[in-house]
Formats: C-alpha cells, structure tokens, sequence
C-alpha cells in the first residue's frame, strides 16, 4: 500500500513531524495529507418531497450518517489546511477508504467488492471537503482512490491532495 503521508513533514496522523520538515513552513505548499478515524459513509440518493403545507421541497439523504461523517472529514481537512490557503487550481485526491471487516468472513477473501460503492465514498469525501480544502469539487480532476478491509488500519480514510 503507498505511503500517503510520504514526504509532506506529516506523520500518519496528520501530526507535524519536526524531523521531517513538518512546521507549517516547511510543509510542501501544494500537498495536504490527513487521515479521518470513522466508518466512511457513502453519498446515496437525495430525496426530495413538499409536505402538506409548504410551498418549497425539502431535500434528506437517504444516508442518516452522511451527515456526521461529512462533519468529521470537514473537521480533519480544516486542520491539516491550517495555515494555508484553498487550493485554487487543478488537484489530484487520493483516498485510501477502510472499511470494516465482517469476523464471519473468510481470511482468503482479501479485495472489498461488497458495499458501499467506490463512488459513492468518493462523492461523500468530495463534498465533505467543498469550501475546505477546495473552492468546489469540480477543481478534482484525477483520482487514485481504492477501498479495503480495514485488517492493519483503522476503519477511516487515508486522504492526499495534490496541487497540479
């Protein structure tokens, strides 16, 4: 598994490492690396419906955890952007999603091909970050993204961005 933290003066935490060139000076300006310690939630379907009475639709995701998760990734993101500004340009996200592991689940199964969809994470992780990191999410233009059994890592989202 690549290091996401390679580099950037960060520990796996997201700490400063004053060894590495970790001062908020010393970091390399067009990279962010954070990681958020949660059960990543998937962006579903929104719905919309106008309740007796009301004259405008209310939109609710059909996720009621996407909220909370989307606060927590708000809150790492804000930290590891302390001290720096939005990027403005073109970036590169990788994310690294852990999800849990069923303990009925054979050990020879390795690959997460169950639920939630790749997309979905992404698309939750995406607008989470929206006038944190970035000004808007259309700014992402590649993605390296993967999801994997949590077996070494805590269940969460190992997440680097890179100015292009």
């Amino acid at each position: 598994m690549p290091d996401l933290f390679a580099n950037d003066g960060l520990s796996r935490e997201g700490v400063p490492c004053p060894n590495a060139g970790g001062t908020p000076q010393g970091r390399d300006p067009g990279v962010v690396a954070f990681r958020v310690v949660g059960e990543p939630q998937p962006q579903g379907s929104s719905r919309a419906f106008v309740p007796k009475g009301h004259t405008r639709p209310i939109i609710t995701s059909d996720n009621p955890n996407l909220k909370q998760w989307r606060a927590l990734v708000a809150v790492a993101a804000g930290e590891a952007m302390v001290s720096r500004r939005s990027f403005d340009g073109a970036v590169l996200l990788r994310a690294w999603f852990y999800l849990p592991r069923p303990k009925s689940m054979a050990r020879k199964v390795v690959q997460h091909t169950k639920r939630p969809d790749l997309d979905k994470l992404v698309r939750a992780l995406k607008d989470a970050m929206k006038r944190v990191v970035w000004v808007d999410d259309s700014q992402v233009v590649a993605l390296d993204v993967s999801k994997h059994y949590a077996i070494n890592e805590p269940v969460g989202v190992d997440v680097r961005i890179e100015a292009l």
